[in-house]
């Protein structure tokens, strides 16, 4: 359905087929119903126009993460602001890269660059120390099996 997911590549890397869970296309009415609810839950409205670059461009990749990151890309938009101004990515990549560039203008790239580089290495280094935990605890494990007298049981 959408030529940027490949299913087989994730089902590889998780065998357990309890780890998908099916997310269907939203509706154009559930939509509607979702951005009414998060636009007064924050007292905002948008301008009609605004309303229909948002839609269309979930149209185009009608996720529910995708509505989530375009809302919020809209909430940076005033009532004032001009066609040129209110545009929407058409996809989830394209929509996290703009982010991206808008963080790093604001906040300098270098800062940007070095915290996602400092994120990415504590997730792998944090995989790693519970890797080592986990064959640290199966060893204790298959040694208390194995020569159970020497090893305390609680």
């Amino acid at each position: 359905m959408f030529p940027f997911f490949n299913l087989n590549h994730f089902q590889a890397l998780f065998k357990n087929p309890k780890c998908f869970v099916s997310i269907p296309a939203l509706s154009s009415d559930d939509v509607s119903d979702i951005l009414t609810n998060w636009l007064k839950a924050e007292k905002r409205t948008l301008q009609e126009h605004q309303l229909m670059v948002l839609k269309d461009a979930f149209k185009q990749c009608p996720l529910p993460l995708f509505l989530k990151i375009s809302y919020d890309e809209t909430r940076l938009w005033r009532s004032y602001s001009t066609l040129t101004e209110t545009c929407l990515e058409t996809t989830i990549r394209k929509a996290i890269d703009k982010l991206f560039e808008r963080v790093e203008i604001r906040h300098g790239e270098a800062l940007v660059r070095r915290a996602l580089g400092y994120l990415t290495a504590g997730k792998v280094l944090l995989r790693l120390k519970y890797k080592l935990w986990f064959e640290q605890i199966s060893t204790w494990y298959v040694l208390c099996g194995k020569l159970g007298k020497f090893c305390k049981r609680s």
